[in-house]
């Protein structure tokens, strides 16, 4: 799946057959489960090969292949009764093999072959045999021990065995004087002395012979499934390969179902329809909040480029992101968020979104936003969707819009004047581009204004936004209200004194005066009792503290005394 996401297909019929491959899986939910129930016995039987291909493989890496191939007969008996297109319907056929490791391999295997118990009891009659004496050692050892006590007369003589003195008999203290000549005394405890016979230093011998027989017998056995399994190594990567395409199709078709995705049509037009789009991870973040779908419609003509304007926190990035990642969906194979889609072929998609520097490297957060820019414009094709967002913001205004209006102006007449761009901005100057070149139009998202503040509707409308409500934003996010009311006191101000102007003519911008310029020499009290009024209507005394009631006291004041004295 995330080689399919990260290299996405440009060819419609390709494309088509994975779609096609989805659409039968949710028409038939029933044969979807058993197709993933059977899919679920299989393992990374791939990396498994790879690893013993490198001589780093373990027993459990040949449990995962033997675990794959046993399941394939009931896969193959599911895949039998799915219509499916090729070659999704089908899966290499491994022989004997999957009998073979089923036959050699213990159920239950160890992490590395030097545990042992790999080799499944009744597979090869040399080591059953090696086991069997091992086996039968305990029954040896304990007519052994039986047989000591009657000829010593110790009946608590006991048997044991460690890794340092290896075999031995236990003897207590108050019994040492029944110990016979022939026992050889190997270790002594505070309470007792341990000893060893001949016959016992035998057996003891052939025990270690025995366990070394048994490691080597089964390292044998190992290499030759090894072998047997790497002599089919193209033949597993093929049904590896098969199984991986059948999960991902099958994981497309259930998350569909789940969660209400189309199929969309493909084919080789310039035009991007999506209807009542959705972006796929953000309205599963929203859990049981709606989401408001909007529609997404590009195409090599009359609409070919979107400046989307409208509100912080109104969804324009959101939007662009959706736009982005339901072609990437679409051209992997997926069903997408949206009750209708249809699109032409993508070949690359270009995004400029976020803010991030590289100072280590000596680049400042503009100057990457300009270096992704740049490999935008070099490369942009026809057939290519550009999602950018906020270009121009990490500098001066003027100098913001001006790229800005340059970057949409250049991007409107390369690759053939075909790319399709969406642009989304805060310089409502660019606007004008709609009246301007052809093709472009002007999309933003509705706001509600209410006693309560702004209220965000998600829904998008076919024209140009007139405000940007950041001042809004920063109240919601908890910016102190002093802080807020005097930002809105110094936009009033800006708007007044035309601070700021757009792009004119030929999307140059216009020339600010001197008072204009850096927003004048502007004094930070001259306003209207009208304003006095509208600021005091706009405070909520049980919202602010004593100090932030006073210090809104003490401004009304001043400017009403300054009211005073212009008139």
């Amino acid at each position: 799946m995330r080689r399919w996401l990260l290299h996405p297909l440009v060819d419609p019929e390709e494309i088509s057959s994975r779609h096609e491959a989805v659409e039968v899986l949710t028409e038939r939910p029933e044969m979807l489960r058993a197709l993933r129930g059977a899919l679920s016995a299989c393992g990374d039987a791939e990396r498994a090969v790879a690893r013993m291909g490198m001589r780093l493989a373990a027993p459990r890496d040949l449990g995962v292949i033997r675990d794959t191939l046993s399941a394939l007969p009931l896969l193959r008996d599911v895949l039998s009764r799915l219509p499916l297109p090729e070659p999704w319907g089908f899966v290499a056929d491994p022989g004997d093999l999957a009998q073979e490791l089923a036959a050699a391999l213990a159920d239950e295997l160890p992490r590395a072959l030097r545990e042992g118990n790999v080799i499944r009891k009744g597979y090869d009659a040399k080591l059953d045999e090696l086991r069997g004496l091992k086996e039968r050692a305990k029954q040896f050892l304990d007519e052994m021990l039986e047989g000591e006590r009657r000829k010593t007369g110790i009946k608590n003589l006991k048997l044991g065995f460690n890794k340092v003195f290896g075999y031995y008999l236990e003897v207590s203290r108050s019994n040492l004087d029944q110990v016979p000549p022939e026992y050889v005394r190997k270790q002594t405890l505070v309470g007792a002395e341990r000893f060893i016979t001949g016959e016992l230093k035998k057996f003891e011998e052939k025990m270690l012979s025995n366990d070394e027989d048994i490691r080597v017998r089964e390292e044998e056995l190992y290499a030759e499934l090894c072998g047997k399994v790497l002599d089919k190594t193209a033949l597993i990567q093929d049904i590896a390969s098969s199984l991986a395409s059948l999960d991902v199709l099958a994981s497309y078709a259930a998350v569909a179902l789940e969660r209400g995705y189309k199929r969309p049509s493909v084919d080789r037009s310039y035009v991007l329809d999506f209807r009542d789009a959705r972006h796929p991870v953000v309205e599963i973040m929203l859990d049981d909040a709606p989401y408001t779908p909007n529609d997404i419609l590009l195409d090599s003509e009359t609409r070919r480029m979107a400046v989307v304007t409208g509100p912080n926190m109104a969804g324009k990035s959101t939007y662009l992101r959706a736009a982005a990642l339901l072609v990437v969906m679409a051209q992997a194979g997926s069903f997408v968020p949206a009750s209708f889609a249809r699109l032409g072929t993508v070949d690359r998609i270009f995004s400029r979104i976020g803010a991030r520097d590289e100072l280590a490297r000596g680049k400042s957060t503009f100057m990457v936003e300009m270096v992704e820019t740049a490999s935008i414009l070099h490369n942009v094709t026809p057939r290519s969707l550009v999602i950018l967002d906020e270009i121009g913001r990490g500098t001066s205004t003027y100098d913001g819009v001006s790229i800005a209006w340059a970057v949409m102006e250049y991007l409107h007449s390369a690759a053939d004047g075909m790319a399709k761009v969406l642009f989304a901005t805060h310089y409502h100057e660019l606007s004008a581009l709609a009246e301007k070149m052809p093709g472009v139009f002007n999309l933003s998202f509705s706001v509600e204004e209410t006693d309560r503040g702004v209220l965000f509707l998600y829904r998008l409308k076919e024209s140009p936004a007139d405000r940007s409500y950041g001042i809004e934003v920063a109240r919601l996010a908890g910016v102190p209200d002093a802080v807020v009311r005097r930002s809105q006191e110094l936009l009033r101000r800006f708007e007044a004194e035309g601070g700021i102007r757009g792009p004119s003519g030929q999307g140059e911008p216009a020339k600010s005066s001197s008072r204009d310029s850096g927003f004048g020499q502007l004094r930070l009290f001259r306003t209207g009792a009208e304003d006095i009024l509208r600021e005091l209507a706009a405070a909520d005394p049980d919202g602010m503290t004593p100090l932030e009631a006073l210090e809104l006291l003490y401004v009304l004041k001043e400017r009403a005394r300054e009211v005073l004295e212009e008139k």
